[in-house]
């Protein structure tokens, strides 16, 4: 990992400033770091320190920040900025596309700003081989570092991360993520969060951000000093209910999970379970998802050899035998949801052409559809070529896990961090309850959120936005000074609920931004409720 290292430590020297102060961003030579119509969007990479150092972070670096702004010398005056936290097993580079969406938004005189956060988790990944991959415009470079020990720049690479490597992850639960993210929120002054720095968070990140508004701190919830929360397809599942976590689950026994089985308890996360894996798949998943998505953006329609996407296509199927298919197609088939057994990694792609298709079960879950003539070609039919159109473009998705140094997966999630989670899901810790004192949990204030709340649910959620109503039912009404100060949250000003059944789990980061559909109308929703719920006019701020 020396050149991902290298890479960190030249990063956390810089510092940076919101509009007026003139950023020193990690530049890449990505063609997409600036987007040319209907808005210059750039995009800017820097590190924040954060907890005290350990064995896996020596630079004590908490968070990677992808930052997404309009493109002008010096930055516009900004209005709004949203900070965003990734889901389960997802990386900063999820939320490529929504965060482009919404600072397209951005006006002539109220600039949208998104901040994208990479958990320290992956900051430990080793990506040499994908950047130096993307750099070259040659998907075979990270094919071979990964898989057949081939050296770029002189280094090889040394292998997926194991439980005794990864130990001091055993530590990275929900205090530590809170304060890597409170260091980040700590960067702009106290005036200005909350009338201006907005958190989100996608799926799982969404209940952390929800436990982070309701963390207590020196007597009051995080969530006062933030201008607002958006969740998007995410709940705790415990809001304002009795502890659904004993301290022996915690502990010892481990607790049930509808997706995950059960997860590890305490005993076993140090005995041996620091980080979480996908089963079968492993972690050799995420840099070949991110192969597979440079060959489909380097070269759609050709037909590159790769053994592990063959490998990888061919247990999802079931199937010791593939077609030929084009590298898009590939992608496709991996991720659509007609095809991919996995319900949160689903995108609505369009659909494979060039012969049958066949419903078959899959070794992950669930039934999913194959190619089924071993003799035919297979290509991929993009969003908007099938009726009825579907939701996400396949050159965004690609783009999306192909940023250089961002991933859009987390090959190594924290299981302390799950854990945690699923024990503050209730919101209303009490103090003297064994969660805070023996474990620094400190979720307790989700009665007094007197911030403005924007929660959305897609098909994964059931379509429908009633498994927010515990959280509704909990939160105050919005608290003085804020614009509709005393809005309850039967009010729209203070807790408004979309439900897009028609969208999977993924599509609300990755959906096309085409004006009328779906995924526009959302993205105008975000940014609609930025300007609502922050001042008028634009301000420069200052990060200290």
């Amino acid at each position: 990992m020396r050149l991902r290292w290298a890479q960190v430590a030249l990063c956390a020297t810089a510092v940076y400033t919101l509009p007026g102060c003139g950023p020193k961003a990690t530049q890449t030579d990505d063609p997409a770091v600036i987007e040319v119509s209907p808005q210059r969007i750039r995009r800017e990479i820097f590190t924040v320190a954060g907890a005290p150092a350990d064995a896996m972070l020596p630079a004590a670096i908490g968070s990677q920040v992808v930052r997404y702004r309009l493109d002008s010398s010096p930055p516009k005056p900004v209005r709004a900025v949203l900070l965003f936290l990734p889901g389960f097993l997802e990386g900063a580079g999820a939320a490529d596309a929504f965060a482009r969406a919404v600072v397209r938004r951005s006006t002539a005189d109220a600039a949208l700003e998104v901040w994208a956060l990479d958990r320290r988790s992956n900051l430990v990944e080793d990506h040499s081989g994908l950047d130096t991959a993307i750099a070259q415009g040659n998907a075979n470079l990270a094919t071979g570092y990964y898989f057949e020990n081939a050296a770029i720049e002189g280094k090889r690479f040394d292998g997926f991360l194991t439980a005794p490597q990864a130990a001091a992850m055993a530590e990275w639960g929900l205090p530590t993520m809170v304060a890597d993210v409170r260091a980040v929120v700590e960067r702009f002054p106290a005036e200005a969060r909350r009338a201006r720095v907005f958190l989100a968070g996608h799926s799982l990140g969404g209940q952390f951000a929800v436990e982070y508004a309701a963390w207590d701190s020196g007597g009051k919830a995080l969530g006062e000093e933030l201008a607002g929360l958006l969740m998007l397809d995410a709940v705790t599942g415990g809001e304002g209910q009795a502890d659904a976590v004993t301290q022996q689950q915690y502990e010892v026994d481990g607790v049930p999970d509808p997706d995950l089985g059960t997860q590890p308890g305490l005993k076993d996360i140090h005995d041996g379970t620091p980080f979480i894996t996908l089963p079968l798949l492993e972690t050799r998943l995420y840099p070949v998802g991110a192969i597979a998505a440079l060959r489909a953006r380097l070269n759609p329609d050709g037909f590159d050899p790769d053994a592990q996407r063959s490998q990888a296509l061919q247990l999802l199927f079931s199937t010791d035998k593939l077609p030929r298919i084009t590298n898009e197609a590939a992608l496709g088939l991996a991720f659509d949801d007609q095809s991919c057994p996995l319900t949160d990694a689903r995108v609505s792609l369009g659909q494979a052409t060039g012969g049958p298709l066949e419903e078959v079960a899959s070794p992950l879950g669930g039934t999913v559809r194959r190619p089924s003539d071993p003799s035919a070609t297979y290509r991929w039919l993009r969003f908007d070529q099938v009726t009825p159109e579907e939701h996400t473009a396949m050159a965004d998705f690609t783009i999306a896990w192909t940023r250089p140094t961002v991933d859009f997966g987390e090959w190594y999630f924290p299981t302390r961090l799950g854990l945690d989670g699923v024990a503050a899901a209730s919101l209303i810790l009490d103090p003297s309850s064994w969660q805070t004192t023996r474990y620094g949990l400190r979720a307790s204030h989700g009665r007094e959120l007197e911030l403005p709340i924007l929660v959305e649910a897609t098909s994964l959620s059931g379509g429908t936005a009633a498994g927010y109503d515990h959280l509704k039912a909990l939160a105050a009404p919005l608290g003085a000074g804020r614009p509709f100060a005393g809005k309850t949250r039967a009010e729209a000003e203070a807790f408004r609920a979309i439900a897009h059944p028609e969208l999977t789990h993924l599509d609300p980061l990755n959906g096309a931004d085409v004006p009328g559909t779906v995924t526009g109308t959302w993205y105008d929703a975000v940014a609609s409720f930025l300007l609502d719920h922050s001042p008028t006019g634009s301000v420069g701020i200052a990060v200290q």
